[in-house]
C-alpha cells in the first residue's frame, strides 16, 4: 500500500477544491453506519487498484463518549487514538492528507484524502451554503448535487461515515463496483 502526496495538488489549483468537477469525471460516495464498514471499504477500493489519491472519508466521534481522544503527530508519524482510532490510523496509512475540523452543529469531524483540502477551503472562507456546513459546501468540488449534499451533511450529523471517490470516470466505476461489492453501506454514483 502506498501513500500518495496530494496537498501540493489541492492547494497550487484552487479549482480541485472549489471549482467545478471536470467534463469527464465523476464520483461516487458511500454511507456506512460504523468506522469498521468505512475501513474494510477503503481496504476493498485499494485492492481494486482505485488511487487512493482520489479517496476521501468523513466521520465523527459519538457524542458524550467516556474516553479521550485525539489525532496527532508524533515521531513524524500521525497517530490516532481513541474509539475511532482504527479506522483513522489505517487511512493515514493509506492516505497523505488527514485533518480535524470542528463544525458548529456537527462537532468534530475527522477527513482523510482530497476532501482535506476541499474542506479546508470551506472553513478557511468561512464559505457556507444556504443550511450546508463546510463539508456539504466542499463537496460540490466533487460535483455533487446541493440536494444530495444535504443528504451526506446529515447522515455525517448522525454519525455515519462517508467514503468518496472523485476522479476519471473509468476509476469511479471501479470504486462504485468495489464499494458495492464490500457491501453495507448506501452507494450512489455522481456525473453520469
Amino acid at each position: 500500500m502506498s501513500r500518495v502526496r496530494t496537498d501540493a495538488i489541492l492547494y497550487a489549483d484552487p479549482t480541485i477544491w472549489r471549482g467545478a468537477a471536470m467534463a469527464d469525471e465523476r464520483a461516487v460516495v458511500a454511507i456506512y453506519a460504523g468506522h469498521k464498514q468505512a475501513e474494510a471499504a477503503v481496504r476493498a477500493l485499494d485492492a481494486a487498484g482505485v488511487a487512493m489519491a482520489h479517496v476521501s472519508v468523513a466521520g465523527r466521534g459519538q457524542d458524550g463518549g467516556a474516553a479521550s481522544s485525539g489525532h496527532y503527530t508524533s515521531g513524524g508519524a500521525v497517530r490516532h487514538h481513541g474509539g475511532h482510532g482504527g479506522l483513522w490510523t489505517a487511512l493515514s496509512n493509506l492516505l497523505l492528507d488527514t485533518g480535524t475540523f470542528f463544525i458548529p452543529g456537527t462537532g468534530p469531524i475527522f477527513v482523510a484524502g482530497p476532501v482535506v483540502g476541499w474542506v479546508a477551503g470551506e472553513v478557511e472562507g468561512e464559505r457556507i451554503e444556504g443550511d450546508l456546513g463546510p463539508v456539504g459546501a466542499a463537496l460540490a468540488s466533487a460535483g455533487i448535487p446541493a440536494d444530495q449534499r444535504r443528504i451526506y451533511e446529515t447522515a455525517l450529523r448522525a454519525g455515519q461515515v462517508l467514503v468518496i471517490v472523485h476522479g476519471p470516470a473509468d476509476e469511479v466505476a471501479t470504486a462504485k463496483a468495489a464499494l458495492e461489492q464490500a457491501g453495507g453501506g448506501t452507494v450512489a454514483l455522481h456525473g453520469a
